[in-house]
């Protein structure tokens, strides 16, 4: 789907399961990919046509329970996320290696 398109409404939808892919990953080791393709959207019509924004309270929950479990102070884990948005975007090798000069 095309960003913002008026035509493609945010909610549940109809996934057909065409095939999976065992791997490894340097994460976990193991890893599995599923090749799924959207059947349908199960929108009724009614209700949003867009994500529906959080609630600042349940904002402010999930940012005191992912500092309370160590998940905003964990700068390997920043840079790993940060590095594979990079390689995703295809960003240049260049601002990757100045990266790992930072991160090391």
């Amino acid at each position: 789907p095309l960003e913002n398109d008026a035509n493609m409404p945010f909610g549940e939808y109809e996934i057909e399961l065409l095939g999976e892919v065992d791997g490894w990953n340097w994460i976990t080791s193991k890893s599995t990919a599923y090749i799924q393709r959207v059947k349908r959207s199960l929108w009724d019509g009614t209700g949003p046509r867009v994500k529906p924004r959080l609630k600042s309270e349940e904002v402010a929950f999930r940012a005191i329970r992912d500092l309370e479990a160590g998940n905003l102070t964990n700068s390997d884990n920043f840079m790993r996320q940060v590095r594979n948005n990079m390689s995703f975007h295809s960003i240049p090798d260049m601002i990757q290696t100045q990266l790992d000069l930072v991160s090391n």
